[in-house]
């Protein structure tokens, strides 16, 4: 049995590092260890199927500054790494401070966080477009995921659960910019244990004989996820056992759907958003004339552009009600952003200019 749930989780990690041209690329990748079971089997799993896997990963982790322990689980990944004969980077973000200095929750800053940390902290293996970043997430993440966009109010957008592969832009990293050419830094994260479960990430580590650390604060109550994960979801299965199966399922239908509707969205405000310094500017006319599920994606481009990725709703709809006839003039669409209608232009810009 050990040996069967090893075999598995390698063969899923090859595939998904086939699927996403990775396998054979002769490129660097950082492999982000927090020290628990998911990304400690992550880690693991790579090393077994990346050929050349000693010049090729780096481990890449990240204290938060959040708990008094942080410091022994940084200890314990450096020694991690060192028992596989790889680099460790350890890089610190100050989350309670950067969630004060820019409005954000605690999970949401350390979220953001970690990513710009990852994005900016290894310079010397900048080869290829953007830094390729793999992380520990399970298929468990991905379900959880859902049901907290779900329980938001979220649109079909957040509906596609995890991607496997992912660009982060300025504006998905929180970074505000109207700078739509592509010319500020990224990241590129990949998720390889995505069709892995997380029992399976414990049993790897088990038959493995690998050590990782337990975070207490995955148990606190206070925070949304856990109680999804801890309570939500055990009720749901007394409902459908197989509820997990069903959220991949929507998951997987949204993420085609969204793909091909977001390539619509895409060359349609190629063809009406007019763009310059840190402002937008679209035809009430050319607006109105697509479909409104069409308008409501404009809008969360240009948000998104704009480094407001989570636009709710109901900004959406303010905006909207700008352009339309007898419609305020203007609304504030939250996160700095407001629309103005100025003759037959909406004019997206942040409030300070």
């Amino acid at each position: 049995m050990d040996g069967e749930v090893v075999a598995r989780v390698q063969q899923s990690t090859r595939v998904a590092l086939d699927r996403l041209y990775l396998l054979a690329a002769d490129v660097p990748l950082v492999v982000a260890v927090s020290g628990g079971a998911d990304s400690t089997c992550l880690l693991d799993a790579l090393i077994a199927v990346v050929p050349d896997a000693q010049a090729r990963l780096v481990v890449g982790h990240v204290d938060h500054q959040l708990r008094p322990e942080s410091d022994a689980d940084a200890e314990h990944v450096r020694a991690l790494a060192a028992g596989y004969g790889l680099r460790c980077h350890v890089l610190t973000v100050e989350v309670p401070a950067l969630a004060a200095a820019e409005g954000r929750g605690t999970e949401e800053a350390a979220r953001l966080g970690r990513y710009r940390a990852l994005r900016d902290g290894f310079p010397d293996l900048a080869r290829g477009p953007v830094p390729c970043i793999a992380t520990g997430h399970t298929r468990n993440d991905a379900v959880e995921t859902v049901l907290l966009h779900l329980l938001r109010g979220s649109g079909a957008a957040g509906l596609d659960g995890i991607a496997e592969s992912e660009i982060l832009g300025p504006a998905a990293l929180g970074d505000v910019s109207f700078d739509p050419d592509g010319s500020a830094p990224a990241l590129r994260v990949v998720r390889p244990l995505l069709k892995v479960g997380r029992t399976e990430t414990v049993a790897y580590c088990q038959a493995r004989g690998l050590t990782w650390r337990d975070d207490e604060s995955n148990a606190d109550p206070q925070f949304l996820r856990n109680r999804v994960r801890n309570h939500l979801l055990p009720v749901l299965r007394t409902y459908n056992p197989a509820i997990d199966d069903a959220i991949v399922r929507l998951a997987t239908v949204m993420q085609d759907e969204n793909r091909w509707l977001d390539n619509v969205a895409a060359q349609c405000s190629r063809e009406i958003i007019r763009w310059g310094e840190r402002r937008a500017t679209v035809s009430v006319h050319a607006l109105a004339g697509q479909p409104v599920a069409l308008q409501r994606r404009i809008v969360c481009r240009i948000a998104a552009d704009a480094g407001y990725t989570d636009i709710s709703f109901d900004a959406v709809e303010r905006a909207l009600a700008v352009s339309r006839t007898g419609g305020p003039p203007r609304a504030e669409l939250g996160g700095g952003l407001t629309v103005t209608r100025s003759g037959d232009d909406l004019l997206f810009a942040p409030l300070t200019l």
